[in-house]
């Protein structure tokens, strides 16, 4: 099936306290990864420019992201900076970069554009969200019989296919 994927940027302006209260929150590290939804690239763009004291790294991920510092559903790629302090996304809400400090061990400050919401994902909720996927995987591993009902969206399937055939080797009916 032939997919088309239509950008729908978001023409929201941030505003002069919520680039200080992402200053604030950022002020601790020295070396930060930018990331953002493909709706937030140009308020991530933004950012940058207008925090210029700061040393930000950006970079590109290796699956369908187009931008640099594109975070695409669960491919958080763009965010594997080993020498890196923290990472900042510019997102809504903070589920999809929750995979971030799971999978790299490192904070992430979570600005949200529209509600212009700052949030610290710090080790504890990171640890705290691993555990309960954890959880999930372990009732499967467990199990005789499972069902996987997967989304056909490019980026839902993260991890899928790995666990499937682990539980394949393992005798379970899938």
């Amino acid at each position: 099936m032939e997919m088309v994927f239509v950008e729908a940027r978001y023409k929201g302006r941030l505003s002069d306290k919520f680039v200080e209260d992402i200053r604030k929150a950022i002020e601790p590290y020295k070396k930060i990864n930018l990331v953002a939804a493909i709706q937030y690239i140009d308020q991530m763009n933004d950012f940058r420019k207008r925090a210029a004291e700061k040393v930000f790294v950006v970079k590109q991920s290796f699956y369908r992201a187009k931008y640099p510092g594109q975070i695409l559903g669960c491919d958080v790629q763009a965010a594997d900076c080993p020498d890196c302090d923290a990472t900042l996304a510019f997102t809504q809400g903070i589920f999809h970069v929750l995979g971030i400090p799971v999978r790299y061990g490192k904070s992430v400050i979570n600005a949200d554009p529209e509600t212009e919401t700052v949030t610290v994902i710090d080790a504890k909720i990171a640890e705290k969200y691993r555990k309960r996927v954890l959880q999930g995987v372990g009732l499967a591993l467990k199990a005789r019989c499972v069902v996987f009902i997967e989304s056909t969206k490019a980026g839902q399937t993260y991890g899928v296919k790995l666990l499937k055939e682990a539980l394949k080797k393992r005798g379970t009916k899938i």
